[in-house]
């Protein structure tokens, strides 16, 4: 599978994918994901716009990255700013925000 994406995955996004799947992917999807197109070596991108489930663990392949260059966490619009989204299954979940 790499040979196949061989130098295809500098750059990853959710925000052209339909939100109510990008909003369903949790910390455990992403993490898998990472580690299976080897974003450790790769990545130099990633955009989690709509994923609203995914609240940080999921990055931790990423974590010794010396190839990643941006990390876009806005949760509602690309390249915004996030704002407070009450409607968020991640903020109404969270003990100290919901």
């Amino acid at each position: 599978m790499m040979k196949y994406y061989e130098n295809q995955w500098e750059v990853m996004g959710f925000v052209d994918i339909a939100i109510s799947l990008a909003s369903r992917l949790t910390d455990d999807d992403l993490g898998a994901v990472l580690v299976c197109i080897g974003a450790i070596n790769n990545l130099k991108r990633l955009n989690l716009t709509h994923c609203f489930n995914v609240v940080g663990h999921g990055l931790k392949p990423l974590k010794a990255s010396n190839v990643l260059e941006k990390l876009d966490l806005g949760l509602d619009r690309q390249f915004e700013n996030p704002a407070w989204c009450t409607g968020s299954p991640a903020f109404t979940r969270h003990p100290r925000l919901g």
